[in-house]
């Protein structure tokens, strides 16, 4: 049997057995068959994934398997099927120590233990602290108009605590659209904007019509920190013309080297319109990626697309224009507010990540990140993380041997911390 066929073959196996269970009365009442089976969809869903790209793939599965172990057992760690999703295979011109230096999910995991500060992620994980400390260092952040949440937090602004007040506050408030999203909360999976108030309910994303009882069991979240009401950000009007009117973000990626912050691979996050975040989700969300010249802000590659389906530098899919080659406004000014005084604001961070908004009166800071997200970085780029000024970081603090081996988190440091990928902090 062929590689190709085993996987049909497991994949219509667990076919049959996850319809066998949905079908099933013992799952609506057992929480553990219930993970079980949403562990199997996801499941059926990566050999899904994965018996396409094999299939579509422009090598023999062989060869693209021979080419694919060594990045398995190196630092990057990739499974096949991120392998096949960054394209490795169809990259032109890539060595095997080009290939190495791709990361996978794994990879990932054991850089973020290393370059990351468990103590500090807090102040990124809750977006109002971060709000906070970059407001009280005079950085341009968003405006947060209300916090929805069943405890009081702390800042000038409305404090809702229960539907009576979310609708007294949508009630009497006149600056629409708003920007909802949970204070804990990544990707952007929850936020929302609601567009308007009319006859005592919300639209929210473009023409849906919600309660206000909707609106905020919609808002209730398990960390109970909340969620945040805040002004919806226009994007500058050069860059709205050639990529529409939703906000098209920058991640700015900063490396704290020894000579100072250091930027590493910039992308311009390009959203369709109508989008709500402007995440690219290995090509699943249909919105876009691009690398950027660092000392330019000139656009240079884009992708648009998944896997092997994946397209470069295509016009936007909306408004049809040219997107390689485009300058980005206000580029320098964003170069001195990330690489000022911004990285040591969060002194945990190795590898920080910078979401940024550009408006036409300048950059404004969205959030920063503990750590980068490696489809970010390697797929504009069409080359590995673990290279250049990354390895200059491992290096010149002597982390890269961390990369080999487990964590040993039984192991107890002389500052206090577990595992030997810990041991580095000085504090």
């Amino acid at each position: 049997m062929t590689p190709i066929e085993e996987v049909r073959s497991t994949t219509t196996k667990r076919s049959r057995i996850l319809e066998r269970l949905k079908r099933s009365r013992i799952l609506r009442r057992s929480i553990r068959l219930q993970r079980f089976y949403w562990r199997l969809l996801e499941k059926r869903s990566t050999f899904s994934d994965l018996f396409r790209e094999l299939r579509t793939s422009d090598v023999a599965v062989p060869l693209l398997v021979r080419d694919w172990l060594p990045t398995r057992f190196g630092p990057g760690r990739l499974s096949l099927l991120e392998y096949c999703k960054f394209n490795v295979d169809r990259l032109p011109g890539l060595s095997a120590q080009d290939r190495a230096a791709f990361v996978g999910v794994r990879g990932a995991a054991v850089l973020e233990e290393i370059l990351s500060d468990d103590y500090s992620r807090i102040l990124n994980y809750d977006k109002l602290i971060f709000d906070h400390i970059a407001r009280g260092a005079g950085l341009p952040v968003p405006e947060i108009f209300a916090v929805y949440a069943p405890q009081r937090r702390p800042g000038p602004f409305r404090k809702l605590a229960n539907v009576a007040e979310l609708r007294d506050f949508l009630h009497g408030w006149r600056r629409f659209p708003i920007y909802c999203k949970p204070s804990y909360g990544g990707n952007g999976d929850q936020n929302f904007q609601i567009e308007r108030w009319v006859d005592e309910r919300a639209v929210i994303d473009g023409d849906s019509v919600v309660s206000v009882e909707e609106l905020a069991a919609r808002m209730t979240e398990r960390s109970g920190l909340g969620f945040l009401l805040m002004e919806t950000l226009r994007p500058h009007g050069d860059i709205a013309a050639v990529a529409g009117d939703s906000i098209s973000g920058l991640r700015i990626h900063v490396l704290r080297l020894r000579k100072g912050p250091t930027m590493f691979r910039p992308v311009w996050k390009i959203a369709r319109r109508g989008a709500v975040v402007d995440n690219f989700q290995h090509g699943k969300s249909g919105n876009l990626f691009a690398s950027i010249d660092v000392s330019t802000g000139r656009i240079e590659r884009v992708v648009y697309g998944r896997g092997h389906r994946q397209l470069v530098n295509v016009l936007h899919p909306d408004t049809g224009r040219q997107l390689t080659g485009f300058q980005l406004p206000h580029w320098q000014a964003v170069r001195e507010m990330v690489l000022g005084e911004a990285p040591e604001l969060f002194p945990g961070y190795l590898c920080q990540g910078w979401d940024v908004a550009i408006c036409e009166n300048g950059p404004v800071l969205i959030e920063v990140n503990h750590f980068v997200g490696m489809n970010l970085l390697q797929h504009p780029y069409g080359r590995g993380f673990l290279e250049g000024e990354i390895l200059d970081l491992l290096r010149e603090r002597n982390l890269e041997p961390l990369l080999k081996g487990g964590s040993a988190r039984s192991q107890e440091n002389q500052n206090g911390r577990f595992g030997r990928r810990k041991a580095h902090w000085p504090y």
